[in-house]
């Protein structure tokens, strides 16, 4: 096996970016990665390593306004980047459900 074997089938990076903030930051470095990943071993296997989650804040102007300024970047067009906005009513609800779980009684 080649070192660039190896490393095909030990890479997989999962990036999770807070707030668009710094999403808006990080994200030019991130996609610069991405094509060099895309130039050494191929778009195919480039998407299989690389995934980003932008977790937005509430303001959703922001958010679209992120998107539409990435929209031309080789990760966003290879559907690699995605957003979400987390429902805290939600996870408060399967937190508590889950400590209920566990509740001992005395």
């Amino acid at each position: 096996k080649t070192l660039a074997t190896v490393a095909q089938q030990a890479l997989k990076e999962s990036v999770e970016l807070r707030t668009v903030k710094v999403a808006r930051q990080l994200l030019p470095e991130i996609n610069e990665t991405y094509e060099s990943l895309v130039k050494e071993w191929g778009e195919h296997y480039a998407r299989q390593v690389l995934d980003v989650t932008v977790i937005t804040d509430k303001d959703r102007a922001e958010a679209a306004s992120f998107r539409a300024q990435i929209r031309d970047l080789a990760l966003f067009k290879s559907k690699k980047v995605v957003f979400i906005r987390p429902k805290l009513g939600q996870i408060v609800e399967d937190y508590v459900v889950d400590l209920s779980e566990y509740s001992v009684s005395m």
